[in-house]
């Protein structure tokens, strides 16, 4: 994928990171000015922005009163590549709000948010538009890759050139470790091949997920009009513009989805959703028609 660029101001720094973690774990290349250091990162931003799918600009307060962010957000505006992150803000500041605001207030990183997913999306289209990407490939890369499956792009290289050597590295790897697997299953089963095993016993099936957590689905009390859809396919489940893979389903049909540190609960009873987060704060959501 092609990378982005996030500029904001120091001040934010946390809300900065909380935004770098949630593209990095959709599989998104992100580079910012701590991948930098000692380096004059507008000079080296100018340099790199034609292999650069997106300038994220994230406008606070702090950063409306920012000359850097100003400029940084001027190269991604002249570049067509420019996407306006709003929090705490109403909307860009001259010249910049040609192009929409997207607010994030309130947006934790651990539950769906309408924003955020409104933000994947444009970064997403974006990656597609500069060639780095297929549509939606983003969004299926937010699943967890299962254990011991090679990691790409969760942790990016410092630029685009770097991430892509990383891709191909990571590439080569698993190519090497599939043809030494096809030649031990060759030896195993020549004729006359000695040490031969009897085929494992089929495993026990697996608790199926209840198709009732399909559907859209609202916080408790609140409009349909908000209402976010869920779907269970693929393996994974998807929450608005989250998806998750599902770690195991227990014999009522809940699904338990995400890494072991991050894992969600969603459980059906009639028309109401209960999810459970890490932390094991519930929230209560109603079905929706449609």
């Amino acid at each position: 994928m092609s990378g982005v660029f996030l500029s904001y101001s120091r001040a934010d720094r946390a809300l900065a990171e909380q935004i770098i973690h949630g593209l990095r774990a959709l599989g998104i290349g992100v580079w910012w000015d701590e991948d930098m250091p000692g380096v004059d990162w507008q000079e080296e931003l100018e340099r790199q922005i034609s292999g650069l799918a997106a300038v994220v600009v994230l406008w606070t307060p702090n950063a409306l009163a920012s000359k850097n962010v100003r400029d940084e957000a001027r190269l991604g505006l002249r570049t067509d590549k420019l996407v306006n992150v709003l929090a705490g803000v109403s909307e860009p500041p001259f010249p910049f709000d040609r192009v929409n605001g997207l607010p994030l207030d309130g947006w934790t990183g651990r539950e769906p948010h309408r924003g955020w997913g409104r933000v994947v999306q444009t970064i997403e289209a974006l990656i597609v538009k500069a060639g780095g990407a297929q549509p939606g490939e983003a969004g299926a890369l937010a699943a967890t890759p299962a254990s011991g499956a090679p990691t790409l792009a969760v942790t990016p290289a410092s630029t685009p050139v770097k991430l892509a050597a990383r891709l191909g590295l990571a590439a080569m790897q698993l190519l090497v470790v599939l043809a030494g697997a096809f030649l031990l299953l060759s030896h195993r089963h020549a004729p006359g091949a000695s040490g031969a095993t009897a085929a494992p016993a089929s495993a026990a099936p697996q608790p199926a997920p209840n198709p009732a957590i399909n559907g859209k689905w609202t916080l408790q009390n609140a409009s349909c009009a908000d209402a976010l859809r869920i779907a269970i396919g693929g393996g994974a489940i998807t929450f608005g513009a989250n998806r998750m893979k599902i770690a195991s389903v227990d014999v009522d049909g809940t699904v338990n989805a995400g890494p072991d540190d991050n894992r969600y609960n969603y459980e059906v009873s009639g028309d109401t959703l209960t999810v459970t987060s890490p932390d094991a704060e519930q929230k209560t959501y109603t079905r929706c028609a449609g």
